[in-house]
């Protein structure tokens, strides 16, 4: 990390499966661990660097957790990964993006689209319009194994964090 370089935090969340640590792999293959938590950086420009932080994976959703997890984040931004092609996962989806806007209100957040490979999976589109999803929360196609579509999502929420597009 570079002296005096800012630091953006980004907290990627989602349920199992749905490709947070796939993200993170394509992002940067070299990661830390803290605690269980999974510690990703990428430099952005000479000043500026994004730390990825995934929280201990669960082999089931578990929402007290979550809840927990996400209120005492002290974040820039967050991800929220979904699996598009799932539809079983959608409400839950849903109210992970809910509960990180309850306790973080105006937060910088975009919706990962993921798994748009499968043929199954819904457009990023169709799942802002079938989940309701808000305006003010991007919804962004991804495939979180193809760097291009991973550097959108992030792109995307850089935007909003450094207040920019």
């Amino acid at each position: 990390m570079a002296v005096g370089a800012e630091v953006v935090e980004i907290l990627v969340v989602g349920l199992p499966h749905s490709g947070k640590s796939q993200l993170l792999d394509t992002l940067n293959p070299n990661h830390e661990e803290e605690q269980g938590w999974r510690l990703t950086w990428i430099q952005i420009e000479d000043n500026l660097q994004a730390r990825f932080v995934e929280p201990p994976s669960q082999t089931a959703f578990d929402f007290i957790w979550t809840r927990e997890v996400i209120a005492g984040a002290d974040i820039d931004g967050c991800i929220v990964m979904c699996d598009s092609s799932r539809i079983e996962t959608f409400g839950e989806t849903v109210s992970i993006l809910e509960t990180v806007r309850a306790f973080h209100p105006g937060l910088p957040l975009v919706m990962a689209a993921n798994k748009q490979d499968h043929q199954q999976a819904w457009s990023a589109n169709d799942l802002r319009l079938a989940l309701g999803i808000p305006d003010d929360i991007r919804v962004v196609s991804c495939t979180a194994s193809n760097i291009d579509t991973v550097r959108e999502v992030v792109l995307q929420l850089l935007y909003d964090v450094l207040g920019e597009a």
